[in-house]
């Protein structure tokens, strides 16, 4: 990359992420964004699990439908979560398509 940066003696970001987050100890692995998809992809799967039966849990005690709030840190998403975005895109499509539980909506809309 070095010939095609500003300066060589500048570091700046590339776009590029060479490195997989992997902890403090040790040699970091090379970033495999196959891996990387798939896992953001089973944690959107086990997120939407989670409501589905957090929801299932309390329609039993309420007396009303249950409304689940989910407020993030946008910071998070892209920028320290690679993956946030495609995490995101991956719940919304699961929880419009494979569930029958619950909508998404706004507090508005509730």
């Amino acid at each position: 990359m070095r010939p095609h940066l500003a300066a060589e003696s500048v570091r700046t970001f590339t776009g590029i992420k060479y490195h997989a987050i992997t902890g403090g100890a040790g040699e970091k692995l090379v970033y495999n964004r196959r891996a990387a998809l798939e896992t953001a992809a089973g944690h959107a799967q086990h997120f939407l699990e989670a409501r589905m039966a957090q929801i299932s849990r309390l329609a039993e005690i309420m007396d009303r439908p249950p409304l689940i709030v989910a407020p993030y840190d946008a910071e998070l998403f892209g920028h320290w979560w690679y993956e946030g975005p495609e995490f995101l895109d991956y719940f919304v499509r699961k929880a419009h398509y494979d569930q029958q539980v619950f909508k998404l909506g706004t507090p508005h809309e509730y």
